[in-house]
């Protein structure tokens, strides 16, 4: 019975626990493969990553950024990567650049690639003016990010609260079935009870 109430109460603790929101930054995963002779390298490189605007030409936006000795294992890489404020919901294209660690000159690796949409995500921080809106956002315009932040804090909050009632009802319940249980007589000296 201990052990019941130990883990209800843990659950409590857990649940009733204050969540910190955090904004997002502006860094973001990227996750490529690279092959050396038509083959998947593996060893350490160096890579540089600059984007672009434009799949061919175009202008640099952000800085260049290297990231050295990066491990490469059957040709998968995983960098993180931060042009500051690069995004502002138009095309991005990405261009790398590999060398072997710290060996030569950087060679481009061609075409550019192009950027999908999850660092878009990073335009939500700058969303401005409030509103409510319900549909699937199209031609949405001047939306609050912290407005809608709010909504969404408001809402885990209800949800907690109701989850702490139920905890509250099914420690009341562990608590009656306690007691009954101690009530219950003990049973005869020649009993054994078995599972």
């Amino acid at each position: 019975m201990k052990t019941r109430r130990t883990i209800l109460l843990t659950i409590s603790a857990l649940i009733a626990c204050t969540c910190t929101l955090f904004g997002q930054g502006t860094a973001f995963t990227y996750q490529g493969r690279l092959a050396v002779n038509g083959n998947a390298a593996n060893g350490s490189y160096d890579l540089r990553f600059i984007m672009y605007n434009s799949d061919v030409g175009g202008g640099q936006l952000g800085p260049v950024l290297t990231n050295s000795a990066t491990p490469v294992a059957s040709g998968l890489f995983t960098v993180m990567l931060d042009f500051t404020n690069g995004f502002d919901g138009s095309l991005r294209w990405l261009e790398i650049h590999v060398r072997t660690n710290a060996v030569g000159a950087f060679i481009p690796v061609v075409p550019r690639q192009l950027l999908t949409p999850t660092p878009y995500t990073i335009t939500a921080g700058s969303l401005t003016s409030g509103g409510v809106f319900a549909g699937n956002g199209s031609g949405l315009t001047n939306v609050n990010a912290e407005d809608v932040a709010f909504a969404a804090i408001k809402s885990l909050n209800e949800k907690l609260e109701e989850k702490e009632a139920e905890i509250a009802s099914l420690k009341k319940r562990v608590e009656a079935l306690e007691q009954r249980l101690e009530r219950r007589p003990a049973p005869p000296g020649n009993l054994h009870l078995t599972q």
